[in-house]
């Protein structure tokens, strides 16, 4: 294992660091989809989001010292983001947190609900994260390990996209 460089790798804005390369590099060694350019940028954030929730780390997109420690010595776990190429990127999240009450309406909140309906949920798709929305974000948070506040936040968010459907 690298010792972690001292330098936070975060977005934004981009930061460029050898160790952002280093850190890329073994993200792609532990399966996962990732350009290696030195630069980390909105596709490492998403991928440290996904990593940090796995792991149970402060899910803060941000590689400091214990997601650098984490990316060499966490066992890969199969069936999850690691080495996992079924899983999709995230779109950008939205930068709302989505409640009920009151109503959250917001073009974001359709683009979950459609993610959450191709995974197998029975969920309207109107763009209105309303009482049915949270009771099925709730149980996906409680299913896939998430504290299951029925709040759309960042880690539900990611969630959505890149951990295992099951």
């Amino acid at each position: 294992m690298r010792e972690w460089p001292g330098v936070l790798l975060h977005y934004p804005p981009v930061t460029v660091h050898w160790s952002a390369r280093t850190w890329q590099e073994q993200m792609v060694r532990r399966g996962w989809s990732l350009g290696v350019d030195g630069a980390f940028g909105p596709q490492s954030r998403r991928v440290c989001l996904a990593f940090q929730q796995e792991k149970g780390l402060t899910v803060d997109g941000v590689v400091g010292p214990r997601t650098w420690r984490a990316a060499w010595r966490a066992p890969i776990t199969p069936g999850t983001g690691d080495g996992d190429e079924s899983h999709k990127e995230a779109p950008a999240r939205p930068g709302v947190l989505f409640t009920y009450p009151p109503y959250t309406r917001h073009p974001g909140v359709r683009t979950w609900q459609t993610r959450m309906r191709e995974r197998g949920w029975t969920i309207d798709t109107d763009g209105v994260y309303g009482a049915r929305s949270k009771k099925v974000c709730r149980t996906f948070q409680a299913e896939k390990g998430l504290t299951p506040d029925g709040i759309v936040g960042p880690a539900t968010w990611q969630a959505a996209w890149t951990a295992k459907v099951t």
